[in-house]
């Protein structure tokens, strides 16, 4: 069953030109998001094809995090989510 489910989704990606699509989006995404690394909050901002991950931090020079109880990653992922943008907040 597992096998099946796997190749129709590779089915569907091909017939839909889902992985020839990325590359354009790619780079528009990156430049996007690239922007910010201007902010003393962000310590990283990395990623592949449509997948990003922006790093916050309180602290860039020594990259030290944020308190856990000040649950910044979400909240960001709420504010994020208003807005449209599904995030997975590590």
């Amino acid at each position: 069953m597992s096998a099946a489910a796997g190749l129709a989704v590779l089915d569907y990606a091909a017939k839909q030109r889902l992985f020839q699509r990325v590359e354009p989006l790619d780079r528009e995404l990156h430049h996007a998001v690239s922007g910010l690394q201007q902010y003393s909050v962000v310590g990283d901002v990395r990623g592949m094809g449509l997948l990003m991950a922006v790093e916050f931090v309180n602290d860039r020079e020594t990259g030290a995090a944020f308190p856990p109880d000040a649950n910044i990653a979400a909240r960001i992922a709420q504010d994020l989510l208003d807005k449209g943008v599904v995030a997975y907040p590590v």
